[in-house]
């Protein structure tokens, strides 16, 4: 098939959540209503959300807290049904894990499969966008082999009006000057209510498999633990980047990576985030509201990913 005009494959269904779409909507549905949250006020106007993109056995309860939010927003609708009325498009950063992307990949697919059915994509953003530096296209081939925007792409579905567009985008391993770069590009964006923005990111990996084994007794001690675990360390690691995340520093969460090397994949579409924010210029609040970690979840630390959500609202 041609790289143009492809509809990106669901490829991680069946494997990395069920691809059957009765029961894959069913387990959504009790993540959401297990998902105890609501906006600080019911005139909250929420604008992104930051979740994982694992599989969902580990990551869907977690993710379930930022889409609840959406739910729960009065903005937008009191219902379920129709949530989204609100928004025509959504903006889906995520990060790279399979290929190599030198500033920020846009996808040349039209619609993206889910079970659920089909989401549509905004090619005329995606076209917009293309012109403009650091962007470039995705292979198909590439496309389809990373994971974090389609982890999304189900609960995305499920919540949102079916004429929704998506602006899917990955965003690489880049400087910060490309990170504002980036965020230039798609500020005016994020200031206009009719789109919403999702950023897909976990957050420390941590074990042999991952090369980041760090765990620091003496720091865990100081912040009143007794004899403390592996996973009260990676909390403690992952609570100081929730920190400058709700602080809505780019900057500063650029130095807590050089600092800690805390290996938070989507660490590039979070900073991005931070910088359409700062350079916005719009009174917002972004707040943490669910932490997990895998190595809880399973019960074993020989390996841990932690998951994170949090939103963004205006003030």
């Amino acid at each position: 098939m041609s790289e143009e005009g492809y509809i990106r494959k669901a490829t991680h269904a069946g494997s990395w959540y069920t691809d059957e779409a009765e029961e894959l909507d069913q387990e959504m549905e009790q993540y959401l209503e297990d998902a105890k949250f609501t906006l600080p006020s019911e005139d909250s106007k929420i604008r992104a959300i930051i979740g994982p993109h694992a599989g969902f056995r580990w990551s869907g309860p977690t993710a379930a807290w930022a889409y609840t939010l959406i739910k729960n927003s009065s903005h937008i609708s009191s219902t379920l049904n129709n949530p989204t009325h609100a928004f025509k498009r959504i903006f889906l950063l995520g990060p790279a894990h399979k290929t190599r992307v030198d500033g920020a990949a846009l996808s040349r697919a039209t619609a993206l499969e889910t079970p659920l059915g089909d989401l549509d994509v905004d090619q005329e953003i995606t076209e917009t966008l293309a012109s403009k530096e650091p962007f470039v296209y995705y292979s198909k081939e590439a496309d389809e082999k990373e994971h974090s925007l389609e982890m999304h792409m189900p609960f995305i579905k499920k919540m949102f009006e079916e004429d929704i567009k998506v602006v899917p985008i990955i965003v690489g391993s880049v400087s910060f000057d490309k990170h504002q770069q980036i965020a230039e590009a798609l500020v005016d964006y994020f200031k206009d209510e009719d789109n919403f923005f999702i950023i897909s990111s976990d957050f420390c990996h941590w074990g042999l498999k991952f090369r980041y084994m760090p765990f620091d007794e003496e720091e865990c001690n100081n912040s009143g633990l007794q004899d403390p675990n592996i996973n009260d360390y990676i909390e403690i690691l992952d609570r100081k980047a929730i920190k400058i995340i709700e602080q809505q520093s780019g900057e500063e969460f650029q130095e807590y990576l050089k600092e800690t090397k805390n290996t938070i994949c989507g660490r590039n579409p979070i900073t991005v985030l931070l910088e359409i924010i700062k350079a916005s210029g719009l009174s917002t609040e972004t707040k943490n509201v669910k932490y997990a970690q895998s190595g809880k979840i399973e019960g074993k630390f020989s390996s841990s990913v932690s998951y994170a959500s949090f939103y963004t609202i205006l003030t």
